[in-house]
């Protein structure tokens, strides 16, 4: 995954699920990505998830660098699901062999939510 300089024009990730398994970076055990941010806020986000192309990291929005309301300085960007998977404030990233609920999980939200199968709360 590489840095994007703008969340309207998404960067290419450089590492795909292959190369990344042959680094070391992945095995068979590890399905999914814990994203840490400030105030002890967490979500899961799948493998797959993570290395689509439209998945970045922003630091800017717009050609300028983002506000601290929207995620300064490292947001996380997941296009595919609800709002609540795209991280504000990133301050870590943890790989994961099991469904780690995060916040908003917790609080009654879908642990994959994808909007397209209307997938907001868990119930």
């Amino acid at each position: 995954m590489v840095l994007a300089n703008s969340a309207l024009h998404p960067a290419k990730p450089r590492i795909r699920r292959e190369r990344a398994t042959s680094l070391g970076f992945l095995s068979e055990n590890f399905e999914l990505f814990a994203i840490s941010a400030a105030l002890n806020y967490t979500a899961n986000l799948p493998i797959s998830d993570f290395l689509r192309p439209t998945t970045i990291f922003a630091l800017r929005h717009d050609g300028e660098p983002l506000t601290a309301e929207h995620g300064y300085p490292l947001r996380l960007v997941v296009p595919n699901l609800y709002a609540y998977k795209s991280v504000k404030w990133v301050r870590g990233i943890e790989l994961l062999d099991r469904e780690l609920p995060g916040l908003w999980e917790f609080n009654g939200y879908h642990i994959y939510g994808d909007p397209f199968k209307e997938q907001r709360s868990s119930s």
